[in-house]
């Protein structure tokens, strides 16, 4: 009897971890963009700046009367993980932005979820377009460089050059950079 009780724990936990895992790749599963082209015509495809906004550019108009335009949004329309807090704006009668608080992290990877049905009242019910953000690697080199000898000694040197980053860097990590 105990062994049978164990069993069916057994195969209930295996379902229930199955159950979980298929769950987690159906919410987090990228849309194919093909599927949604009667909704949305741009979205980030590539690598972005961690300053930028998030921009999505619709097929179709959407009512200016529900959403004016240039006027931070309250509703859920998007949603990006790992979490992030910014403003949503429309900022023309096709394009949504999201324009993040804070600079994202540099090499990450974001999974964004637009709600179609908050953008179109559609009269049948409209699957979410999922799409993964990437930033760009930080990524930086020093052109012209010369070391200059401040005294004989040859213990002080001074580096003079340029240096050349591929992505937005804050005051405070270029100074990480050169007390290093």
């Amino acid at each position: 009897m105990a062994r049978k009780v164990f069993q069916i724990g057994f195969i209930l936990l295996i379902i229930v971890a199955f159950g979980t895992v298929f769950n987690h790749y159906l919410k987090n599963k990228i849309s194919d963009p093909n599927e949604f082209l009667n909704y949305i015509n741009e979205f980030p495809q590539n690598r972005i700046s961690r300053i930028d906004p998030i921009v999505i550019v619709f097929a179709q108009n959407f009512n200016k009367n529900d959403y004016p335009l240039n006027t931070p949004l309250d509703e859920n329309i998007i949603k990006i993980e790992p979490e992030l807090s910014g403003t949503l704006y429309w900022t023309s009668n096709k394009t949504l932005e999201f324009h993040p608080d804070e600079p994202l992290q540099f090499n990450a990877e974001y999974l964004v979820r637009i709600d179609l049905n908050k953008v179109f009242k559609a009269k049948k019910k409209i699957k979410p377009f999922r799409f993964k953000l990437l930033t760009f690697k930080q990524v930086f080199y020093i052109t012209n460089a010369k070391f200059i000898d401040i005294d004989s000694s040859l213990i002080k040197q001074e580096l003079t050059g340029n240096i050349v980053f591929n992505d937005f860097i804050e005051i405070e990590n270029l100074h990480k950079i050169f007390s290093a």
